[in-house]
């Protein structure tokens, strides 16, 4: 395993407009604290952009994967875990869109496409994202890559579609404060029928709104786990029957028990490590 402290870690929020749609800019560089890791559901779609040797995935939707990654790659949103594994050096550059956000720039469909996978530049917008490989590659420091991507973006950036502000409304109700409303209650209060729900959710999230919000309870049970939350507390604030039901909710999306996720979870988290 690597040593932590010889990783270089950036991180950085975009400008508006593109805040609306990216959460996030972040970057990393060094050796590996870890070779391999579960990577857990978040509810993101990410962009990934690798200028290192390549990185391997070993599990995806619960099966056995086997494929390389070098370049450029998009992971869509999952369900269960993403078992990888890093090489001993590692340089990525990435783009983490917020719930619906990845759809204003990506070209090469409806974003269930993507879901429960991870897929190569060659197979989805290969000519754009070489490009952007190309600008991000010959900027200079993490900062100028940071703008580079941000141009990209701000380029790409598609007129919103009909649907995408009620896409937004309905992640919001269901995702902060969470539990939120349930989906029935949230089509009531936008005046939808619940099949146009699901269907809008597919094309902008990629998962049914119940799934997400099923994922997004998890992702706030990982942050409320890593900052040390009572488990008895925090099932309580996110609406869990029980302690109980949290585990075993948490089991089932996640592989492992809270109690292996404090214990084994990487730096960001929001996975496990595994060797």
């Amino acid at each position: 395993m690597g040593d932590a402290a010889a990783i270089e870690f950036f991180a950085v929020r975009p400008r508006a407009p593109l805040d609306a749609f990216v959460e996030l800019i972040w970057a990393v560089r060094g050796a590996a604290p870890y070779r391999r890791a579960a990577v857990l559901p978040n509810g993101a779609v990410q962009l990934m952009l690798n200028f290192g040797a390549a990185h391997r995935l070993l599990r995806c939707a619960g099966r056995a994967a086997q494929r390389e990654f070098d370049g450029a790659w998009v992971a869509g949103l999952q369900e269960l875990p993403l078992e990888i594994e890093a090489p001993d050096f590692t340089d990525i550059f990435a783009v983490r869109f917020r719930p619906g956000g990845a759809h204003a720039f990506f070209r090469g469909g409806p974003l269930d496409a993507l879901t429960h996978d991870v897929v190569a530049a060659e197979g989805w917008m290969p000519r754009d994202l070489a490009e952007l490989h190309e600008r991000v590659g010959g900027a200079g420091d993490r900062a100028a890559q940071a703008l580079a991507a941000e141009a990209w973006l701000l380029a790409r950036l598609a007129p919103r579609e009909p649907g995408h502000g009620l896409v937004q409304r309905a992640v919001a109700a269901l995702a902060d404060p969470l539990p939120g409303a349930s989906v029935h209650e949230t089509c009531e209060r936008l005046g939808v029928s619940n099949r146009h729900l699901i269907a809008l959710f597919r094309r902008h999230v990629g998962l049914a709104p119940k799934t997400y919000a099923r994922v997004r309870r998890f992702h706030a049970t990982l942050a409320g786990l890593a900052a040390g939350a009572a488990p008895a507390d925090l099932a309580a604030r996110l609406g869990f029957a029980d302690q109980a039901h949290m585990g075993n909710e948490f089991r089932r999306l996640a592989g492992v028990t809270p109690g292996e996720f404090v214990a084994r979870r990487g730096a960001d988290a929001e996975s496990v490590i595994l060797g």
